[in-house]
């Protein structure tokens, strides 16, 4: 099996969204490997020599016990548009470290694109981050998602973001579409519903 990674934000000296991050991991390991003691991140990262300048993304690497702990320079992606690709044989319901799946989608890419993954008509997730649509009043996000993310939990949890099941079909309903995930909120990437292409369709 697999390894698996948490991914957890650290600004500054201030790493985010810990309890989420927490709970996924926990759930991890005892649904993957049956570990029923649970390990607090929190204490773990605060004996850890983590930068306290500048923007990283963390890497918790385990399987029933932690691997390793890695610190990662963080840059936002420029991405101009999304491209819908269908794979209606993915799946990735835990956060493995092998991603193969996302890199065969992402060779079939353009620069500055990124795919929206489209199973059995319904839209799931970014090869790296769930999706947010707004209609001009609400945020959406698919209840048919690939990893039901952090930051994804997160909104949900605050009523700032709603689950709903969306087609292809529905997609002009919606002005435009952000990327979310540990490393990004809401707004950080938006991308109009314009920019979405549509036609060509690639099947991986």
């Amino acid at each position: 099996m697999s390894l698996l990674v948490e991914t957890i934000k650290l600004k500054d000296g201030t790493f985010y969204n810990l309890d989420y991050h927490t709970k996924r991991f926990n759930r991890s390991r005892f649904e993957l490997f049956g570990v029923k003691k649970e390990i607090d991140l929190k204490d773990v990262l605060q004996l850890s020599n983590f930068p306290t300048s500048g923007l990283f993304k963390t890497r918790i690497i385990y399987d029933e016990k932690i691997v390793k702990i890695e610190f990662e320079e963080y840059q936002i992606k420029h991405i101009e548009k999304l491209k819908m690709v269908v794979n209606n044989n993915i799946t990735y319901p835990y956060k493995f470290l092998n991603r193969q799946a996302f890199e065969t989608i992402k060779k079939k890419l353009s620069k500055n694109e990124e795919a929206i993954i489209v199973k059995n008509g319904f839209i799931t997730d970014t090869t790296f981050s769930n999706l947010a649509f707004y209609d001009g009043q609400n945020w959406f996000t698919p209840n048919t998602y690939l990893l039901n993310g952090t930051k994804r939990q997160f909104y949900i949890d605050k009523k700032l973001l709603l689950e709903s099941t969306i087609t292809l079909h529905d997609l002009r309903k919606f002005l435009k579409v952000s990327l979310i995930n540990t490393m990004l909120d809401i707004a950080e990437i938006e991308i109009s519903t314009e920019n979405i292409l549509l036609s060509n369709q690639n099947s991986v």
